[in-house]
């Protein structure tokens, strides 16, 4: 009885450490030029964080009515100016003793552009330029992975596959890594995590997720007012003209420049989280329909009657400040426009 008991035990732990290896291996594939360094499909990310001395930051794959999106929390580090103190004495030379800088943190959040899509696919799988045999401690410490100050977790349900980031090779550029499970160390392409060494770069300034093309018509809305258009010849952009709903035969050129200069229109920088702006007042709203499907509806806001242009859609999720020049111009022809329906 005993001896069954401690065979069962046996065969219990075996098959428990070949379930965990199974788990925490990474297959050594062959593709290509290139090795297989993380296996992974791209619809099995939900996050992707980076860490490092200058920056971190976390995307997260998010999904609402609109469909789904990449949000970014990005944390930028940067040193606090130090002022040198003047000295009590002119004539002394003795050396000034300054504080170290203060660390300040500047922190954003936005919706990514479709760079971050191609991110999930270069992480799926993530291709390494080539397996290395590095040892030495000496060698770690030359090629920054003795004490690395980066780290890059790639999330996959409750598995979080992490590795480790350290300098770059000398002439290509290429970046010495390690995954952090078995120390396996990788040289990938320096491409490959640019975008999340710089993550404020993947943000997304358009107003709204749909092309000229796809643009059916708009209705156009201040205060009361409001007219609705009709985009004609959407596919042929030599041809394609904006008329009234109601009146098919009319085309205000106003209407037509108007339309062209609101569809252009680019953010800036998403609101900061941790101080939105007040005061916001609402200046025009323009609603895109497609001939078939969902619509998209942009708010267009200012703080106060001078202050900043910020704007907002199913599109951006969030608060974005315009570019001043165009909102404030759209904002001042959008009476004569509404009037052109008349």
């Amino acid at each position: 009885m005993i001896r069954a008991t401690l065979l069962y035990g046996l065969l219990l732990v075996v098959l428990l450490t070949a379930s965990w290896k199974e788990w925490t291996d990474e297959p050594e594939v062959e593709r290509g030029d290139k090795v297989e360094l993380f296996a992974g499909k791209m619809d099995s990310i939900t996050e992707v964080r980076w860490t490092s001395e200058k920056s971190e930051a976390t995307l997260t794959r998010r999904s609402d009515a609109s469909g789904d999106y990449i949000w970014v929390d990005f944390t930028r580090w940067r040193k606090k100016p130090v002022v040198k103190p003047p000295a009590d004495d002119a004539t002394d030379e003795s050396p000034i003793e300054l504080d170290e800088p203060e660390r300040v943190a500047m922190h954003s959040g936005f919706k990514a552009s479709d760079e971050a899509d191609q991110l999930w696919k270069d992480l799926s799988p993530m291709l390494a330029l080539r397996r290395l045999e590095v040892t030495d401690p000496d060698k770690l410490e030359e090629i920054g992975l003795a004490d690395p100050t980066a780290k890059l977790e790639v999330v996959r349900g409750e598995k979080t596959q992490t590795l480790e980031v350290g300098g770059k090779a000398y002439g290509s550029g290429n970046i010495y890594v390690r995954r952090a499970y078995d120390g396996q160390v990788y040289l990938v392409d320096r491409d490959l995590l640019k975008n999340l060494k710089a993550a404020n770069l993947l943000a997304d300034h358009r107003m709204f997720g749909l092309t000229r093309q796809e643009v059916a018509s708009a209705v156009i809305t201040s205060g009361r007012d409001s007219i609705s258009a009709t985009q004609r010849h959407p596919d042929d952009k030599t041809k394609a003209t904006w008329v009234l709903s109601d009146d098919p035969e009319s085309a205000p050129e106003q209407l037509a420049t108007w339309m062209s200069m609101a569809l252009g229109l680019q953010g800036m920088k998403y609101a900061d989280p941790d101080d939105m702006p007040e005061d916001l007042e609402p200046r025009f709203t323009l609603q895109l329909l497609r001939a078939k499907g969902k619509s998209q509806t942009l708010e267009v806001f200012q703080v106060g009657e001078s202050g900043q242009w910020y704007g907002r859609s199913e599109h951006t999720r969030g608060l974005v400040r315009l570019v001043r020049s165009a909102a404030k111009s759209l904002s001042d022809d959008v009476e004569s426009v509404l009037e052109s329906g008349d």
